[in-house]
Order: C-alpha cells, then structure tokens, then sequence
C-alpha cells in the first residue's frame, strides 16, 4: 500500500517577523564578517575586469598604430608634421 504524501507544517511568516530577523542578522558579527570579504573579494574581481578591459581596449590601440609617444606628442601640442621631417 503507498503512504499518501504528507504536507509538513507550514509556518507563516509575518513581515514584522521577517524584518525583525533581517535586523538581528544584520548586526551579527559573522555576518558583517562575510559580508565584508565579499565586497572585498567583489571589488578585486571588479578591478581584475577593468584591467583586463583595459588590456584589450589597449591592444586595438596599439594595432591601428596609437604608441605612448605619440599620444604624449598630441596631449603636448607637437605638430608631428613638422616632427617628421628629415
């Protein structure tokens, strides 16, 4: 004979109850530790992306011909034209 499947007891939930909870959580220690270390580890990954970003966006640079001198140059105002001349 099959068991007939049981329903475990529901318990409700008020939201009184549900902010009272998040309050006491919130000012755990352990909690605030974890958290901590997860923004800490959410920030480098969040520069590791930048940086890898970067990295291409310099490599596209670099391809079409853009170096570090010649940008200098025309953050300085050099006419390269009159640079080039032999």
């Amino acid at each position: 004979m099959k068991k007939k499947p049981t329903i475990p007891d529901l318990t409700i939930i008020t939201s009184d109850d549900i902010e009272t909870e998040i309050a006491t959580l919130r000012a755990d220690p352990d909690v605030r530790l974890a958290k901590a270390v997860d923004q800490a580890r959410n920030s480098r990954r969040q520069y590791l992306y930048g940086l890898r970003s970067m990295k291409k966006k310099g490599q596209k640079l670099r391809e079409s011909g853009v170096t570090l001198e010649l940008l200098k140059a025309i953050l300085n105002g050099v006419d390269l034209d009159e640079t080039e001349e032999p």
